[in-house]
Parts: structure tokens; C-alpha cells; sequence
């Protein structure tokens, strides 16, 4: 048997293969979802179909599951899925299937847990779907027609832990209930499966009632591969032994009546799936538990991340119950993730034989596919820290953190995608982001802050984020087409904002969470004035209003295109008049002129209506003013931006030290605030890697699809900076160093690019190709 997943675009049913009564049909696949009698959620259920071929065959397949599914042929698990989304826009998975004549039994594990799965992990009801794409195989194979049997899979106890509900509960799996072999259909228990609804297109289907309407898959399959790096740095006895376990793979015996511990550093920060392979050990256990750092005491501050000496193991894991039986492969529905792995053995009156412990990591396959070195060695040794971040936070869809939350929100992804468009030619997850968020839409016009989600959370200033997203497709990507499906979305958040505009001309607070930074001093996150009038909410609004005038323009809206340009031509004027304060030579957070921040600054310099001489009084004020709220990890990527504008690379680079001191520290990855912090891994943290490339290097779109490039680069105390960005066309490099004052060096462009070079009062036309700069 050999498979593999196959991209699919469309509708694989466009016209129903047997006769339906009319209010079945339009948009109805020939298959149906089933079901096992009396199903109460949380469960695991496996579905099963054998058949026998007289000869070889390929048989392609759409596989879809509520909540999710490993998918078995013969034993071997082929897939896992359904890859996330929601009831609206429900994903399939299709595989390409080639069989040899004879015996076969395909398995679909399918667990739906409900209030104990993943907040991101959306559900109507628990329901397996296998359609075959050639209608001959559909009475054979297709669920609801041919018949397939179904088995609950007995022995799950389900364990939330305080502050990861976000992640899901873990597990405690009882080997002596569990169904063992289920996926090679063996065992009893089965029992014919119940045909529940019809399978239905996203795409034509208009039912009455809840229904999942299906479309393809759009990412590759997540990464699977084994992680080798497994020290054990601590165990209460036997040391030697368990370093032979855990890092040669020697077979481990626990004596009888034992309770043993071992800490295993997996030397980064690793999202993946624990298999352990024992023998024995009738009425034992094995938990696996997970943990980011070690904690220094019980106020959970966790000190340097590399030591561990005097402290405390508090994680999150799963607990496998030994039956005493040969060769059981224990193993989880649902990744963990973190550094530090503790595993405590506990014996009964039987000896319990480890004969391997695995991790097979997982996620989404993202790779850095640009370069960058500069003078000073400290910005490429983040690197590494910063895209494993990235990389570790980016699964099904982009998440803020994979051990608390694993939650897609709008103002984490804006960071996240801008870095993925300098560091990757990826567009799938940038576009599924977008998508999803579009479908979050509210009736008030805002799209949710987090989706997809169970639970329903406002956060106003993330619907301008999502705009802004919106915004960056179009310039980094292009895609008319793409941007055009989704202007109806932002037309209708900007309404909802521009309906706030009050007789003073200020957009009055909208009702919800306005966070806009973790800032000491500001209640949950909110600026000063959040739920009144704001400084900083007010050039927020401005600037992405600007965004929205030139993705009118792109689409061929040139009268939308006007009318967002005036919004944000009288929102600056009264801006300026309510916040600018002259004696400060800064733009206050409130009315009153109390309070100030670096937001609203980096704010009103990027939405473009500042003038030269605020900017000149605003770039001194932002080196050099006391008692001025300063933007955490996350926000100081607009920060960063602003200095740029205002021609202060060295500003960055001086705040650059906290990320330059992360790996001292002990970090794998960017946290989620400074210290004292909850999250060790927190992606919005990776957007210095965006600004390596845009900012120092100065490669920027010059216009919409990157069509035309800018490259105005920023060294500052830097002396030679060079690096390779992707380009939808190829490659962009640029080589920079001062020379005797002067900056010189070379850029190539790829085939069929042009721009400009831009320095100080130097503007050079850029062409295809090989070109000096002197």
C-alpha cells in the first residue's frame, strides 16, 4: 500500500452523482457523514471499512472528520486532519490511495472532545467522512453508502490544567481499557455506524440547518519528523541508566514497587507527539509532563532558563496507565509542547520495561529561506531564536503561544505574516489567515480578535490589525482577485469605526477590549482613554485608513479610495488638535495632555500626517523624554518602524539588547513580555527578522505586488550589511558597507524587477540584475 495527500482545488462533487429530492441536491456530495449510536461528547470513536480487491487499484479520497482524525490503511497511518477551520469553511483532506489486490481495512480514529479540546478547535457534531472521488468506488468505500462499522475507543480521562485551557486538556490513558490493534480493525465491539448529514460543498451547498460546508484543505501536512536532541539533565536515581534510555535508546527495567524521575532538556523549544514503548508494569504508570523553564519558587519566576538546580517542575502532561502487557505503544491524540520533559515511573507489584521514549515534532514545514549578516554579530546570532519562535508558533494556523493558548489573534498575526513575507515565499498561511478572520465577521461589523475560537472575543483594535493585514497581501503578494474577496469584510469593519466618529471629529472608543500593548501602568492592556477618547486608538484608525485608500485603488475603487482619504485627512486634523502638545513636542495619549506613550508617537509618524518639524521633535522626545509608556516586545515592532521613518536605525539597534541578551538568558525563543513572564514562546516576538530585511537592508514593495521595489537602507552604526530576500520573481540581494564616510556596494534585482535606490539625497533607478552602488 503506498498513499500520499494530493492538493485539490474546488468543488470535488459539482453535480450530484445519484437522484436527491431538490432540497438535497444543489451542492450535495454523494457521501454522508456517519456516526456511532448515542455518542456523548468527549469521545474516541474508530470508524472501520474492509474490503477485498481482486487487483491493484488507486483510489483517490476526501476524508474529513468533527473534531479530528488519524486515518489508518492496513495499520499505517496515512494522515491526520482535519486541518483547522470552522463550520463554514470545514477542511477535507484528499489522498491518493494505491492498493494491491487482496485484504484491506481502512480505520479512522476520530476524537471529539468539546469542551476539552483546543479553544481553536471548532465542532457542530462528532461525524466521520470518507467519499471517494470516482463514483465505481462510492458503494464500495463512500461512509453512508457502503457500510462501515464503528467502536468507542474506551479509556481517555480528560485533564484540564488552570492557564492552558487554551491548549486542551491532556489525557490519562488507561491501557488496560483501551482498544489495542483498533487500528488494524481488529478487536470486537463493533457495531454498524448511523448515517448522520449529507456531505456539503462550501462552495454551492444551501441547506436548511447546521450543516459542515466542506472545502479543500489548503496547507501541506504538518511536519512529522523524530527529535533527537534528549539530554537527561537531572534523575532521582539510576542515572547513568536513563541516559542510556533516553539519549542510545537501551532498554530501561523499573523494579517492582518503584517510583523513579527523570528531566529530559529537549535543547530547544519542541511542539510534538510522545510515544513511549514499554513492556509489563501491570497496575503502574508513566506520566510525561511538560514544562517551558523551571521555576525558581512558587511565585513562578523562572530565573535563567538553562539552569535547573533548586527548582521547581511545574508542567503539563499526559498519564499512561500500564496494563501489563508486551510491547504497548503508548501515544497521544494532540501534540504537547515545551523545552523540559519530566517522566515519573511508578511501579506496582510487576517490573515495568522501557524500551523507548519518542518525540515526533510537529509543525507547520516553514523554513527560512532568506539571509542576512551584518558588522555586528549579535543580529545574526538571534536569528535562530527568533525562527524558532516563528516557527514553533505557526501549526494549522498561526498561534500566539503553543503551550497556553494556541489561539490565532489578529494583532499577533500581522507581525507574524509581515515576517513570513521576508523570510519565506510562503502565502498559504497568510491567506488562510486572512480568510479566517474575514469569516469571524460580527453583525457590528468588527471581526473577532482571535479565530478560529469556541468563544467569542472583541478586541476593536485587532479588526484594524486585520485590515492592515489585508493591506500588507496586497503589497507583499499581490493577487487582485484574492484582495477584491475580501474588501466587502473591510469596508464593513472600517464602518464600524468611522460610525464612532463623534461632533468633535475623534472616533469615540468602541465598546470591547481595547488592548493595544502589555504597558505597566495601562489596566489589561488598554491606553489611556480606550474606553473614552484615545490618542493612540484615534492614529491607529488614521493610519490604516490610509491603508485602505490604496487597497480601494488597487481594486479599481477610485471613489472609496477618496472617501477613505477624507476620513483620514479630518481624523488627523482633529487628532493633531486634540493630542499634539507643543511643550512636549509629543502627541498625548488622553485629551487632557497627562499621559504619553511611544505608541501613539510611532502611530501618528506612520499613518503620514505628521509634519517635518513634529517628526524632528518627535524623534528627540522618543531618545530622550521622561515618563513616556514604553511599547513591549510586541509593539515595538511599530515602534521599530517608526524609527525608521524618522532615520534612527541606532534606536533600534539599542533596543535590540533585550532580544541580544534573550539567549544569556537561557530563551529558545521570544517571550511573550519581559520578566516576570507567563510565556517562554510568544511569535509576535520574531518581528525584529521582518525588520532585518525591510528596515536595515531598506528592501520594501515600491508597489502594490511587489511589482516595483524600494531599497533604502539603514546602517547606522552598522559598517557592511548584506543579506538575500525572497521575491516572488526570484531573489533580491544587497551588499552595503561605509566606506570613508560613503556607503557603497551592490544590489541585484531578478528578472523583471525595477526600482529605485534610495539614500540620504542619492536616488538611483534599479534594474534587472547585477548593479554597483558608490
Amino acid at each position: 500500500m503506498k498513499s500520499r495527500r494530493i492538493y485539490f482545488e474546488g468543488d470535488p462533487f459539482p453535480e450530484p452523482t445519484t437522484e436527491r429530492a431538490p432540497w438535497e441536491g444543489r451542492g450535495a456530495w454523494p457521501c454522508f457523514w456517519i456516526g456511532a449510536p448515542s455518542v456523548t461528547v468527549p469521545c474516541v470513536y474508530a470508524y472501520r471499512k474492509h474490503f477485498t480487491l481482486t487487483e491493484s487499484a488507486t483510489v483517490l479520497a476526501h476524508v474529513s472528520a468533527d473534531e479530528r482524525y488519524d486515518l489508518h490503511i492496513d495499520g499505517t497511518r496515512i494522515g491526520r486532519g482535519s486541518e483547522r477551520g470552522d463550520v463554514r469553511h470545514w477542511c477535507f483532506e484528499s489522498y491518493e490511495i494505491v492498493l494491491e489486490p487482496g485484504p484491506h481495512v481502512i480505520v479512522a480514529k476520530v476524537w471529539s472532545l468539546g469542551a476539552f479540546a483546543p479553544v481553536a478547535q471548532m465542532t457542530l457534531r462528532h461525524g466521520f467522512i470518507f467519499a471517494p472521488d470516482d463514483p465505481v468506488w462510492i458503494p464500495i468505500l463512500g461512509t453512508g453508502i457502503a457500510e462501515w462499522d464503528c467502536k468507542e475507543i474506551k479509556g481517555f480521562t480528560h485533564v484540564p490544567f488552570p492557564g492552558t485551557e487554551g491548549a486542551g486538556a491532556r489525557v490519562i490513558l488507561d491501557g488496560s481499557q483501551f482498544a489495542w490493534g483498533v487500528e488494524n480493525g481488529s478487536g470486537d465491539g463493533w457495531q454498524p455506524s448511523e448515517k448522520t448529514e449529507a456531505g456539503a460543498s462550501f462552495y454551492r451547498r444551501n441547506d436548511y440547518g447546521p450543516v459542515h460546508l466542506m472545502k479543500p484543505a489548503t496547507l501541506p501536512p504538518m511536519l512529522e519528523k523524530p527529535w533527537t536532541k534528549l539530554v537527561v539533565r537531572q534523575a532521582d536515581s539510576n542515572l547513568e541508566q536513563w541516559m542510556y534510555f533516553i539519549e542510545d535508546g537501551a532498554e530501561l527495567t523499573i523494579p517492582p514497587l518503584t517510583k523513579c524521575r527523570v528531566l529530559v532538556d529537549l535543547e530547544d523549544y519542541v511542539c510534538a507527539y510522545p510515544e513511549l514503548m514499554v513492556s509489563g508494569g501491570k497496575g503502574g504508570s508513566v506520566s510525561v509532563f511538560w514544562s517551558e523553564a523551571l521555576q525558581s519558587d512558587s511565585s513562578g519566576r523562572k530565573g535563567n532558563r538553562d539552569k535547573i538546580e533548586g527548582k521547581l517542575f511545574v508542567g503539563v502532561g499526559d498519564v499512561f496507565e500500564t496494563d501489563g502487557t508486551p510491547l504497548r505503544k503508548y501515544e497521544t491524540f494532540w501534540w504537547a509542547a515545551g523545552r523540559y520533559v519530566e517522566i515519573v515511573v511508578q511501579t506496582a507489584a510487576d517490573p515495568l520495561t522501557l524500551h523507548r521514549f519518542n518525540l515526533q515534532e510537529t509543525r507547520y514545514p516553514l523554513e527560512m529561506e532568506s539571509l542576512f549578516a551584518a558588522s555586528d554579530p549579535r543580529l545574526a546570532e538571534i536569528i535562530p531564536l527568533m525562527l524558532r519562535s516563528l516557527q514553533t508558533c505557526l501549526h494549522e494556523t498561526y498561534m500566539d503561544c503553543p503551550f497556553y493558548e494556541q489561539l490565532m489573534y489578529a494583532g499577533d498575526t500581522r507581525t507574524q505574516v509581515l515576517t513570513t513575507y521576508t523570510i519565506t515565499r510562503d502565502s498559504l498561511q497568510p491567506r488562510k489567515a486572512l480568510e479566517l478572520f474575514a469569516a469571524s465577521q460580527l453583525p457590528s461589523g468588527l471581526t473577532q480578535s482571535r479565530y478560529p475560537s469556541r468563544g467569542t472575543q472583541i478586541i476593536p483594535p485587532f479588526a484594524l490589525w486585520w485590515v492592515a493585514m489585508v493591506h500588507d497581501h496586497a503589497w507583499w503578494r499581490g493577487d487582485v482577485n484574492f484582495i477584491r474577496s475580501l474588501m466587502p469584510t473591510v469596508r464593513h469593519v472600517m464602518d464600524a469605526w468611522l460610525d464612532l466618529i463623534g461632533p468633535d471629529g475623534l472616533a469615540h472608543s468602541p465598546i470591547g477590549w481595547n488592548f493595544t500593548d502589555w504597558v505597566n501602568g495601562w489596566e489589561f492592556g488598554v491606553p489611556p482613554g480606550g474606553n473614552e477618547v484615545s490618542g493612540v486608538l484615534q492614529w491607529h484608525l488614521v493610519m490604516v485608513l490610509k491603508m485602505v485608500e490604496k487597497l480601494e485603488q488597487f481594486c479599481g475603487r477610485p471613489e472609496l479610495a477618496g472617501q477613505a482619504q477624507r476620513f483620514a485627512g479630518d481624523l488627523a486634523i482633529a487628532a493633531q488638535r486634540a493630542f499634539w502638545k507643543e511643550d512636549r513636542g509629543l502627541f498625548a495619549d488622553d485629551p487632557l495632555g497627562r499621559r504619553f506613550s511611544e505608541h501613539a508617537q510611532s502611530l501618528a509618524v506612520l499613518s503620514g500626517f505628521t509634519t517635518a518639524q513634529q517628526q524632528a521633535q518627535i524623534s528627540v522626545a522618543l531618545l530622550n523624554a521622561p515618563n513616556l509608556a514604553r511599547t513591549g516586545i510586541y509593539f515595538s515592532h511599530y515602534l521599530f518602524d517608526a524609527f525608521f521613518a524618522l532615520r534612527q536605525p541606532d534606536a533600534v539597534l539599542q533596543r535590540l539588547t533585550f532580544w541580544f541578551d534573550l539567549k544569556t538568558q537561557g530563551f529558545k525563543t521570544t517571550p511573550e513580555t519581559a520578566d516576570p513572564c507567563r510565556s517562554d514562546n510568544h511569535a509576535w516576538g520574531a518581528h525584529p527578522l521582518h525588520h532585518y530585511f525591510s528596515s536595515f537592508l531598506g528592501i520594501r514593495p515600491a508597489s502594490m505586488g511587489f511589482v516595483t521595489v524600494r531599497i533604502s537602507p539603514q546602517l547606522g552604526s552598522l559598517s557592511h550589511i548584506s543579506g538575500k530576500m525572497v521575491h516572488p520573481l526570484g531573489e533580491i540581494e544587497a551588499d552595503f558597507r561605509i566606506e570613508s564616510g560613503r556607503l557603497v556596494g551592490t544590489v541585484a534585482l531578478p528578472a523583471g524587477l525595477t526600482g529605485e535606490f534610495v539614500f540620504d539625497d542619492t536616488r538611483i533607478a534599479l534594474h534587472e540584475g547585477l548593479q554597483t552602488i558608490c
